[in-house]
């Protein structure tokens, strides 16, 4: 029983410190997305009560500065973040990290989500126009399933497959948060009722030290959003409609 008990106790401690450690350093001079839907609060110093400067607008960028020494850390609505000076439009202060993202905005309309709330397109969409494909596609087919992996710069992976009238896309992403990955699929929506039924689907999973590990929005076509245990997000969409050509190349734009 004390083996089983420091066994369980090790694998506690490797779930935690997986989620726990996949908070990215902004360094300075980043350039980083506002995802907060109503804006981001410049303030003049750290903390959600200090002087209001302005409302920086939702997609607008802003530019990292030296960080401080000690940063003000918080958790907003399973949003965790700390407080770090920013530059943006001449105004410098502090602002929550939380609600800003390294990964770019949809900017094209076949980045945004069709009625269903499909949001396999889309997302395939984006790999297409932001990430930046290296070497060639691994194509594997069984009798079951044909699958196709295509690797892209900084390590993200994309796979793609079909299964009988299952498709499925998994999206393998280095260096985010998953609150970023959840905020990106939120602005691949169109209008404030998507974005709500978005919200009051998605079910936030925490570990035993109260990280959030994973978030499941049960959608018609459903996602699941993870932590791996190399500190990756893992993004999953399940669609039960067939793709007919694994093959069409997601590396390019239109």
């Amino acid at each position: 029983m004390n083996k089983l008990a420091s066994i369980l106790a090790i694998l506690i401690l490797w779930v935690s410190g997986a989620s726990a450690t996949t908070h990215p350093t902004f360094e300075e001079g980043a350039q980083l997305f506002v995802v907060a839907q109503s804006g981001l609060s410049l303030r003049a110093e750290p903390g959600s009560h200090k002087e209001l400067i302005t409302i920086i607008p939702y997609g607008e960028v802003v530019q990292i500065l030296k960080p401080d020494s000690i940063m003000l850390k918080e958790n907003i609505n399973w949003v965790s973040g700390q407080w770090i000076p920013v530059h943006y439009d001449g105004h410098i202060g502090y602002v929550f990290d939380g609600y800003l993202s390294p990964l770019t905005l949809p900017s094209y309309s076949f980045e945004k989500a069709q009625s269903d709330l499909n949001l396999i397109y889309p997302l395939e969409s984006w790999v297409g126009v932001h990430l930046h494909a290296i070497g060639n596609q691994d194509t594997v087919t069984t009798d079951y399933y044909d699958q196709v992996t295509q690797m892209y710069e900084s390590g993200d992976q994309l796979t793609r497959m079909n299964a009988g009238n299952l498709y499925k896309v998994k999206l393998n992403l280095k260096d985010v948060r998953i609150m970023d990955v959840y905020h990106l699929l939120k602005s691949m929506l169109n209008n404030r009722y998507e974005i709500d039924h978005f919200e009051k689907s998605s079910l936030f999973l925490a570990d035993e030290g109260s990280d959030l590990k994973r978030i499941k929005i049960q959608l018609e076509n459903p996602v699941d959003i993870r932590y791996t245990a190399a500190g990756n997000v893992l993004v999953t969409i399940t669609s039960q409609e067939y793709e007919c050509d694994l093959l069409t190349d997601v590396s390019e734009g239109e």
